[in-house]
């Protein structure tokens, strides 16, 4: 290698150098040196663009692409070499690029890459061929013969379609990954034992069969991503399922979308995970969703205008009071008071008496000139009239209506703390709560507290509807078990992926373009609804706590 580059030091335009510069190029790539093997090769195409090594100079830089995963330009380099008089060179390009097409490439990036090149139609076709996806095949072979009659290929094309006319499709593989063991793992369990009952339901009216290989992540996120790339790598995986926790779903979803497997978490409420790529999807609601359709609700449709927050001082409660807070202020509506609390908070005196004497100062303030009168002498006035002693009920004789709700986007433990303390301040006004609240036991225990509470809610079952009667007495006889809400995320989300493979959409690409349309799927806990302008679900109920049971509000 050191008595090439000296040579071509001492020489840089003799009449070897063409010659030492490939030679030096493949010297680079057999030592594993691919950047620096490109750069020589490129320098090569430079000096002597017409040098009777050109082509293998063009086999060095595809190397190089293959290498670093930059398929695409693999390809094109690959399919310009084989069009070549150059024998040799032609004849090792055509090694690489079949094993690019039939071991690196899966049948989605085939697709993007041959959308600009019809020669790679029949290495698209012996992909699908051999992942069993043959009426698929047909129809592009039909397609191609018709469109190019006269192709050098149609001998090859015509005997292909033959191969693939006289075989049935196998089944379309599906990837689960989900926590069997570990801190998630009833979590886990739940949305396999769903997804297991929605495929046994498909398989007993459908020809073409599903098959799912499940990879239990242990709760561990190394392992989630190495079940990832297990999945994504493997050409028959046509979409992945999970996994249900926020953090593991940002990690494989990272992996999926790179190699462009669609990915579906069930359970995943983390805000911006979409944003990770076009393959990526939530089916459950995120945060800033709830929290939007909340405040819509409240400021549209009851017809509120002035609001208190009091939320946890974690990523959930800032995440729901910064939303709520925004969609308020967008739909008319103001925050008057936000206050935060932290873990294992059990005294919220603080937080409740400052939001009672904002709620007061805005009321005075709103009888007054704000020409007139400082903030300083509202708030002068407010401590003559409305002395505050946190022990003595006598200081909160006065109620607070002023403000005309306060969102509680808290944990269900909470309820049983910060509820009755509102009530002591005397702060009379409508409770919005968060996803969080939907515990009934709680509600019941705290019902002279929050009956008549709204709240948020991804998940609401109508027990006396056919259809879920008809689910959770199957799940029991089948698992020996109750079902839980997990269960009917697992079962709500593999019911609409059935729904879509049932339409002849059995490859990656093809369900990845039938979820970016929009879609809606009317399940037993909550409607799924992707749209082309959003890939997380934006189906949510409005539920109140009246007298002892949860109903659901009309919209």
């Amino acid at each position: 290698m050191k008595s090439l580059r000296n040579l071509l030091e001492h020489y840089p335009s003799g009449s070897y150098t063409s010659a030492s510069l490939l030679l030096l190029s493949k010297t680079y790539s057999q030592a594993g040196l691919m950047r620096r093997s490109a750069q020589t090769a490129l320098l090569l195409l430079e000096k002597f663009p017409k040098s009777e090594y050109r082509e293998d100079a063009l086999l060095q830089l595809a190397q190089a692409d293959y290498e670093s995963h930059d398929y695409e330009n693999a390809v094109k380099k690959l399919t310009e070499i084989k069009q070549s008089k150059n024998k040799q060179a032609s004849e090792e390009a055509a090694l690489i690029f079949n094993q690019l097409m039939q071991y690196a490439l899966s049948t989605q990036e085939i697709v993007a890459i041959a959308s600009t090149n019809e020669d790679l139609k029949l290495s698209y076709v012996r992909k699908l061929i051999s992942l069993e996806r043959y009426r698929k095949a047909s129809l592009i072979l039909e397609e191609f013969i018709k469109r190019n009659p006269k192709h050098s290929d149609i001998k090859i094309a015509k005997s292909l379609l033959k191969e693939a006319d006289e075989k049935n499709d196998g089944p379309v593989t599906i990837g689960l990954i989900v926590s069997l063991s570990g801190p998630y793992a009833e979590i886990g369990k739940s949305i396999k034992n769903g997804v297991e009952l929605a495929i046994a339901r498909y398989q007993e009216s459908n020809k073409i069969k599903i098959e799912l290989i499940t990879y239990d992540d242990r709760s561990d996120i190394v392992r989630c991503i190495k079940a990832a790339q297990a999945l994504a790598d493997d050409p028959s995986i046509s979409l992945i399922i999970g996994p249900a926790e926020s953090t593991m779903m940002a990690a494989a979803a990272a992996v999926a979308d790179f190699r462009r497997v669609p990915i579906l978490s069930p359970t995943a409420t983390q805000s911006g995970l979409t944003d990770i790529g076009a393959c990526v999807y939530q089916a459950n609601v995120d945060v800033e969703t709830r929290s939007r359709a909340i405040a819509r609700y409240a400021v549209q449709k009851m017809g509120l205008k002035k609001f208190a927050i009091l939320a946890p001082s974690d990523v959930y409660g800032e995440t729901a009071a910064n939303s709520f807070a925004e969609a308020v202020e967008s739909f008319g509506g103001r925050v008057i008071a936000s206050q935060k609390f932290y873990d294992n908070t059990q005294d919220y005196r603080a937080q409740i008496t400052t939001i009672r004497k904002l709620g007061l100062i805005d009321q005075v303030n709103a009888a007054i000139s704000k020409d007139t009168w400082s903030v300083q002498q509202i708030d002068s006035i407010y401590n003559r009239y409305f002395p505050v002693d946190p022990d003595n009920p006598e200081d909160f004789k006065t109620p607070l209506t002023h403000v005309d709700a306060v969102f509680l986007p808290i944990y269900s433990d909470d309820i049983k703390y910060i509820a009755p303390q509102l009530a002591f301040y005397n702060i009379k006004t409508q409770l919005l709560g968060g996803d969080n609240w939907y515990d009934l036991t709680e509600l019941k225990l705290q019902q002279n507290y929050v009956n008549g509470a709204i709240f948020i809610s991804e998940y609401f079952v109508n027990n006396g509807d056919t259809r879920t009667k008809n689910f959770l007495q199957t799940y029991r006889q089948k698992f020996g078990y109750d079902a839980g809400r997990e269960a009917l995320y697992g079962y709500d989300l593999m019911e609409l992926i059935a729904e879509i493979i049932k339409k002849g959409n059995h490859l990656p690409e093809d369900i990845q373009t039938e979820l970016a349309k929009g879609i809606e799927w009317n399940g037993i806990h909550n409607t799924i609804r992707f749209s082309k302008e959003s890939r997380v679900n934006t189906s949510v109920h409005l539920l109140q706590f009246q007298s002892g049971s949860v109903s659901k509000l009309k919209e």
